[in-house]
């Protein structure tokens, strides 16, 4: 299950930012180390900024890892153009130059005291975890639907390791999708047209 598109629309199967304006790319080159690496997929990978908590590096590796980051760049200034609500998605602040070429800033998504969010995966995979959060994953995955609907955010695939169960202090969840942001298609009609877009949400 973990290793395939989550679907939305199948919750009951559980219970068994100023948010994206580009900045000034960074005269000094930043130098990233092995103590800042956070994780990879297949295409890119991802560091902690040296200088800034807050904030993280992605990086592709592959040329189609460099195809997804400018989907996904390109996708996020849309929605702002149309002043759309996208703060379950990260926060895009511009390009960097690294010790490992260029990488893209973007929002740290963590909780509350700092520590690295869990992922939909991790309790997924947890039977424990899992069970003794149940009711708050199906509050917050209608929540993330109802987002994605009235926001009319698109994504490739809604896979739960792209998905950040971020704690927000108590028992204040809120769920935030970090990766494939945006539409693959040559002509993204789903970008000028509700219904589209709607029914591109619906369909995961």
């Amino acid at each position: 299950m973990c290793n395939s598109p989550f679907s939305l629309f199948q919750i009951p199967l559980l219970s068994l930012n100023d948010q994206s304006g580009d900045i000034s790319m960074e005269t000094t080159i930043i130098t990233l180390t092995d103590d800042l690496f956070i994780g990879k997929g297949y295409h890119k990978k991802c560091y902690r900024h040296p200088h800034d908590p807050g904030l993280c590096i992605k990086m592709a590796y592959s040329d189609e890892g460099q195809k997804d980051l400018d989907r996904e760049i390109k996708y996020l200034k849309v929605l702002k153009r149309k002043n759309k609500n996208y703060d379950i998605l990260p926060a895009y602040y511009g390009p960097i130059e690294t010790n490992l070429g260029t990488g893209h800033v973007y929002e740290f998504i963590q909780d509350i005291n700092g520590g690295q969010c869990k992922t939909l995966t991790d309790y997924l995979q947890d039977p424990t975890l899992l069970n003794s959060n149940v009711s708050m994953l199906i509050e917050e995955l209608q929540k993330l639907k109802t987002d994605l609907i009235e926001n009319e955010i698109i994504t490739m695939d809604i896979f739960p390791t792209n998905i950040l169960v971020q704690w927000r202090g108590e028992s204040n969840y809120r769920l935030r999708v970090i990766n494939d942001m945006g539409s693959p298609a040559l002509i993204p009609l789903e970008y000028y047209f509700s219904s589209i877009a709607k029914a591109k949400i619906m369909s995961l």
